[in-house]
């Protein structure tokens, strides 16, 4: 156990000085999703709802963290392609790291 969350903080750590200059999230991108994704689905499964304010920096969180899913996932992409990585990481690998 103490191997993968070694590994989890190394790639968390790695994503994250990678990437965070490259990321930024818009008010607007945080609305849109309270709109568009949070208030249908709270809705739907009949669950209170949060006024934005309360919920903007959760929600801001996770559309981070799914930009540098994306981000990371295109940089393996290229990495393969100039075969740096190829050595280290197979196609089930980088289906765990992604999931």
């Amino acid at each position: 156990f103490k191997k993968i969350l070694l590994e989890r903080i190394k790639y968390e750590k790695t994503i994250e000085s990678e990437f965070s200059e490259r990321v930024s999230i818009s008010i607007d991108e945080i609305e849109n999703y309270y709109r568009e994704n949070y208030l249908p689905s709270r809705e739907r499964m009949k669950l209170s709802i949060e006024p934005f304010l309360n919920i903007s920096t959760a929600i801001e969180k996770e559309l981070r963290e799914k930009k540098y899913k994306e981000l990371f996932h295109e940089w393996i992409l290229e990495m393969k392609k100039i075969k740096e990585i190829n050595v280290y990481l197979n196609d089930d690998d980088l289906k765990v790291i992604l999931s």
